[in-house]
């Protein structure tokens, strides 16, 4: 049976899987894992992950931890929402399979991509702060969702399996040799002016250690 064929299969046993927005979802460029997580989460409560659910939200220690708390009203995820200037996709008290529907009805593939990326990134977060009490922040929380995304589709670019479908002049991640650390750097100039600086280390097997950031840089002249 295939990956593919399990999920179809898991679809007959939850209640709001005939949206067909989720054959959409299958075919996005973004790690099979992601795409279960995702669907976990808008299909099956949160406590029915096999996972111990705080009463109250670790990340903002306001409201009671849920799907639509965590990546709708949660402060941290507004604030990613706001900044990509998605809030308007539907109101913070909606169900938030009702939200992504909206959401994958009104953005294209690369957005959607995100969003999702985004979402696991946050729970891998909430993870940390509940067994590590590791700060979080959602520049972090974002860093981590591209870095890993970019991380794993230059895998599948090396590996031959999705040529097609990555841009062209994506430059392959090489890894490091045993035992050492790589660390990408990339700088940007957005239209307002503003200036950031951010990095991503991975380790000789292409995991992902830790990223940066540094934002409203001020460069001095000659």
């Amino acid at each position: 049976m295939s990956l593919k064929s399990c999920y179809r299969y898991l679809w007959g046993e939850v209640e709001q899987v005939g949206w067909k927005g989720w054959t959409k979802m299958w075919n996005f460029f973004i790690p099979p894992k992601v795409k279960h997580f995702f669907w976990q989460v808008c299909s099956v409560k949160l406590r029915g992950r096999r996972v111990d659910v705080p009463d109250k939200c670790v990340l903002c220690l306001d409201g009671a931890e849920s799907s639509n708390h965590l990546f709708l009203q949660c402060s941290l995820a507004r604030s990613f929402w706001e900044q990509k200037g998605w809030l308007g996709v539907g109101s913070r008290d909606m169900a938030f399979l009702e939200w992504v529907r909206n959401f994958f009805s009104s953005k294209n593939e690369e957005q959607s991509c995100e969003m999702i990326m985004f979402c696991w990134s946050v729970w891998q977060f909430r993870n940390r702060k509940v067994w590590h009490n590791e700060n979080v922040d959602v520049d972090k929380v974002a860093a981590l969702s591209r870095a890993f995304l970019q991380g794993w589709q230059q895998a599948q670019f090396q590996g031959g399996a999705a040529r097609a479908r990555l841009r062209e002049g994506t430059q392959v991640w090489k890894k490091p040799a045993i035992g050492r650390f790589k660390m990408n750097v990339d700088a940007a100039i957005g239209a307002d002016g503003k200036r950031g600086l951010g990095w991503v280390i991975r380790d000789s097997s292409g995991i992902f250690v830790a990223a940066g950031w540094l934002k409203h840089l001020e460069f001095g002249r000659p």
